[in-house]
């Protein structure tokens, strides 16, 4: 069953935005959170999407079965900004037999409701740079070839602090040019990542929506599949200025996405 099936059978309920407010003419990007718990570390993945400096941007909030906290602080979200959707989970959708199912689940339960033509996931602890967003999307409207493009991974602790050795290791291992076609890419990640195209912390490429769901979704492996399952099908873009902010802590799981 393709991983976007599993989403279409799954027990959640939508909320469109209640205040919708895009530039005609201009593509939209979904950024999707799903939240679990770690209310501060969810409200700063969270604002770094509010303060992004694109406008066209759909914030998908998914609700897995959140902490009261969580749950409630998310609809508070929803419920004043604009052009925020929410999915609404019961039940966490971890299970310790599958322990990626979460991921599956309520990305592409985010991807089926998704406005943009260009998807992308932020992690509950994760942060975007303020411009990310917009140089991601330049990099499609630059390129029509273009289905995938990811920023910078920089790794940062608890307190949000550059871990600077680790830092300049993802940076080494990010060599691309701004643009490289996607077999390239997926060539050099199957033979152990030689030329040190991509370096990425899990699933960091934004990616065209058409393409997604021509191919079934996200999967379980999404820093494998990113780029051997949807970059391969055009260019890969990428700005070494737009910045992804990795998170490393302790209490890091998989139960909260």
């Amino acid at each position: 069953m393709p991983s976007i099936d599993e989403a279409k059978l799954s027990n959640y309920e939508y909320m469109p935005s209640k205040n919708e407010q895009y530039i005609p003419g201009q593509a939209i990007v979904t950024v999707i959170i799903d939240c679990y718990y770690k209310l501060d570390l969810v409200k700063q993945s969270i604002q770094s999407v509010l303060n992004q400096d694109y406008h066209n941007v759909e914030l998908l909030l998914i609700d897995n079965g959140a902490e009261d906290l969580v749950s409630d602080y998310i609809l508070k979200v929803y419920e004043k900004d604009k052009n925020i959707a929410l999915i609404k989970f019961n039940e966490n959708q971890f299970s310790w037999e599958d322990t990626q199912k979460v991921v599956v689940i309520c990305w592409n339960a985010g991807l089926l409701h998704a406005k943009g033509q260009i998807v992308g996931h932020l992690s509950y602890d994760d942060m975007f740079s303020h411009d990310c967003i917009s140089r991601m999307a330049r990099l499609f409207i630059e390129n029509e070839n273009c289905v995938t493009a990811g920023p910078l991974p920089v790794s940062v602790d608890i307190d949000g602090n550059i871990n600077k050795e680790f830092s300049n290791r993802l940076k080494f291992g990010n060599r691309r040019p701004r643009y490289i076609d996607g077999k390239k890419l997926a060539l050099d990640r199957i033979n152990g990542s030689p030329n040190k195209y991509l370096t990425a912390p899990g699933g960091v490429l934004f990616i065209k929506k058409d393409t997604l769901i021509q191919c079934g979704g996200f999967d379980r492996a999404s820093d494998i599949t990113q780029v051997i399952k949807f970059a391969i099908h055009g260019d890969s873009g990428f700005d070494p200025k737009a910045k992804l902010y990795w998170r490393h802590h302790s209490s890091q799981l998989n139960t909260c996405g």
